[in-house]
């Protein structure tokens, strides 16, 4: 670049600036950006993690929906066959 600087006197001052000043931005550009990645990993770690516990949640929640359905017909199952014994009366299916 020094060669550049002494054949062109302040052009090449100027253009080894814009050079420099260039590669300067550039570089600056990538760090932020791998900051910004970087940030956007961890973000999207913490959501996937999150929805993972309210998967769980759910599912608890639906195994507990699911036994009691179960209860109630057992229950409702157990009244019809009272009431088929009590009254004497012929289901056909």
């Amino acid at each position: 670049m020094s060669g550049i600087v002494t054949e062109l006197g302040i052009v090449g001052l100027m253009i080894s600036s814009l050079i420099t000043l260039l590669f300067y931005t550039i570089v600056s550009f990538n760090k932020r950006e791998d900051k910004r990645t970087e940030s956007f990993q961890e973000t999207i770690f913490q959501i996937h993690t999150m929805h993972k516990d309210e998967r769980a949640e759910w599912k608890h929640d639906a195994t507990i929906r699911q036994e009691q359905t179960n209860d109630a017909l057992k229950e409702l199952s157990c009244a019809i066959q009272d009431l088929v014994k009590t009254h004497d009366i012929s289901i056909k299916v």
